[in-house]
C-alpha cells in the first residue's frame, strides 16, 4: 500500500472514532426534547451541558480526518448544543441591580440532616433571609437550629415527613397564615402566605421526588404536572430542590406555565448545585437542581450560589427579589 492509501485509511479510522463519539452525543441532545420519564434517561439528560466535551473531541478528530459527513453531524450537534444549553444570562452579564430587596430567600438541601447546623445558622445570619427552607431536614437538625440564638427572630414550621429525612423545614422572619399542605407526586408540600412589611407573598416549599426507580420517576413526572396546575393570583414563589434541571422537559413545563427561574434573569453561567463534597464523583457540581421560581409579581435583583454548606452534597441558593408594581 502506498503512502497516500495509508493516510486515507488512517483518516477513515479517525472518522469512524469520531462517528462513534458524536452519534450518542447527538442522540442524547435529541432526548432532551422528549418527555421520557425513565430513570436512566432523566439522569443522562441532566448531563446535557457536559456534551460540549465529546463535541469538541469530535471536532478535533474532524480536523484530522477531514471527513465531510462527520463534519456535518458535528457542526449541527454543536449548534444544537449552543442553542439549547448556552447560559445567555451569563454571557450577556449577571450584574446585580441596585437597591434594597423587598424579599430575600435562601434554600438548601441538607443531605438528610448531615449539614452542620452551625454553618446553616451562619448562612442565615450572614444573608438575613425573609424566608429560608431546608430540604432533607431531620428532627435533630431542626432542634439544633431552634436552639441557636441567631434564629430567634424566625417563625419555624416543619413538614411531618421530617421523620424520614426527606421533608422540608421552613422558617420565616415574618408572621404567616394559611399554612397548609397538599399532596403532589407522593410528597407533602407545605405552602404559606408570608406577611412581610413590604407586602404579602406566598411560598410553596418544593422537594421533588428523586427519580432513581421507575415508580419514583412516575411520581417525579406527576409532581411537575401538579405544580404546573397551580394557578397563583398573588405574588408567589416555588423554592427548593426540584431534582431537575432546565434540560428536563418536566421542569421546562413549569417555565412554560408562567413561572420564571431567577437564574434565567441573574444567573452567572451554569451554576450547578449538585453533587459536591467528599462523596462527589467529580471535583465540580454537574446538575443545577436547586431553584427559586417566581411568578410575575417579582423582579430579580441578584442571586448567589454558596459553595460551602457544611457537609451537604448541595450548594445553597440565595435570591434577592423586588416586588413588581401591581
Amino acid at each position: 500500500m502506498n503512502r497516500s492509501g495509508e493516510e486515507d485509511g488512517a483518516r477513515r479510522h479517525v472518522a469512524l472514532i469520531g462517528g462513534v463519539i458524536i452519534a450518542p452525543t447527538a442522540l442524547l441532545l435529541l432526548l432532551r426534547w422528549t418527555s421520557i420519564a425513565h430513570p436512566l434517561v432523566i439522569a443522562l439528560v441532566g448531563l446535557t451541558p457536559l456534551l460540549i466535551v465529546p463535541i469538541l473531541m469530535t471536532l478535533f478528530l474532524l480536523a484530522l480526518s477531514r471527513d465531510g459527513r462527520l463534519g456535518i453531524v458535528a457542526v449541527i450537534t454543536l449548534l444544537g448544543w449552543m442553542f439549547t444549553v448556552t447560559p445567555w444570562s451569563g454571557v450577556i452579564g449577571c450584574r446585580a441591580d441596585d437597591g434594597p430587596p423587598d424579599v430575600t430567600v435562601l434554600t438548601m438541601n441538607t443531605l438528610h440532616g448531615r449539614a452542620d447546623p452551625l454553618r446553616v445558622a451562619e448562612l442565615v445570619d450572614e444573608h438575613s433571609p425573609d424566608v429560608f427552607l431546608l430540604q432533607e431536614a431531620t428532627p435533630d437538625l431542626v432542634a439544633r437550629l431552634g436552639a441557636d440564638e441567631r434564629l430567634d427572630d424566625y417563625w419555624s414550621r416543619s413538614d411531618p415527613t421530617l421523620t424520614d429525612g426527606d421533608g422540608v423545614a421552613m422558617w420565616s422572619r415574618h408572621e404567616w397564615r394559611d399554612l397548609h399542605r397538599f399532596e403532589t407526586g407522593g410528597r407533602s408540600v407545605p405552602q404559606a402566605i408570608i406577611e412581610a412589611p413590604q407586602g404579602e407573598f406566598t411560598v410553596t416549599a418544593v422537594h421533588s421526588p428523586t427519580p432513581t426507580t421507575a415508580s419514583l420517576a412516575a411520581q417525579w413526572k406527576q409532581h411537575f404536572v401538579d405544580l404546573r396546575n397551580l394557578q397563583p393570583d398573588t405574588r408567589h414563589l416555588l423554592i427548593g430542590d426540584f431534582n431537575a434541571t432546565k434540560d428536563h422537559g418536566a421542569f421546562r413545563s413549569l417555565l412554560g406555565a408562567g413561572w420564571t427561574d431567577v437564574h434565567d434573569s441573574k444567573g452567572c453561567g451554569f451554576d450547578a448545585t449538585w453533587p459536591i463534597g467528599s462523596g462527589a464523583p467529580l471535583p465540580f457540581a454537574v446538575y443545577r437542581l436547586d431553584h427559586v421560581l417566581m411568578n410575575d409579581g417579582f423582579d430579580v435583583l441578584s442571586i448567589e450560589i454558596i459553595d460551602d454548606t457544611g457537609g451537604s452534597d448541595h450548594k445553597a441558593l440565595v435570591a434577592h427579589l423586588r416586588f413588581t408594581e401591581p
